[in-house]
């Protein structure tokens, strides 16, 4: 009995640790990407939340939460600076230039200003 415990106890606690660090590895990545591109799609995923697409290339957004109800089309522009904890969107006005038209803040639970790799 004692020997299905501590199997039980280190499952738990492996699985645990499994899913604390790979947020922590994809909430990293994602801080220290960069993303500047147009719209060419829009889904909603199961969580009734958007996911982009660059041409053929699908770009999801897990720092950050963007619902279904956010005022988003094709051919809105997607910017996000390498490091930043904010994602613009930008969208034609009349005169065909981008203005800024909404932004997203990240979500994470971890905070990379210290280990983010600039340039």
């Amino acid at each position: 009995m004692k020997y299905y415990r501590a199997i039980t106890l280190i499952s738990c606690l492996f699985i645990v640790a499994y899913v604390i660090i790979n947020s922590f590895y994809l909430s990293y990545q994602s801080y220290n990407h960069q993303y500047n591109f147009i719209i060419t799609k829009i889904e909603i995923n199961e969580k009734q939340n958007l996911i982009f697409f660059d041409r053929k290339k699908t770009v999801t957004f897990s720092e950050f939460s963007i619902p279904h109800t956010a005022d988003i089309k094709v051919g809105d522009s997607v910017c996000k600076p390498k490091c930043s904890k904010c994602l613009f969107l930008y969208r034609k006005d009349k005169n065909n230039d981008y203005k800024r038209h909404n932004h997203f803040y990240a979500v994470s639970q971890f905070d990379f200003v210290t280990v983010c790799k600039e340039g």
